[in-house]
């Protein structure tokens, strides 16, 4: 989400429950996200290639 308000026109950037304000902090946590997504896959391909081996 991104949001402008009040008085201060900067614009600040929601992530989950975080705030950023400037573009290096979002793209390190969309790496970070990206990382963590990246192993997700990875996990699930573990997972149901084993149980589409047991089947």
């Amino acid at each position: 989400m991104v949001a402008l308000s009040g008085g201060d026109m900067r614009p600040i950037v929601y992530i989950r429950n975080e705030e950023f304000a400037d573009a290096v902090s979002v793209r390190a946590k969309t790496t970070e996200l990206r990382n963590l997504l990246d192993h997700v896959d990875e996990m699930v391909d573990r997972v149901f290639a084993d149980h589409e081996g047991r089947s």
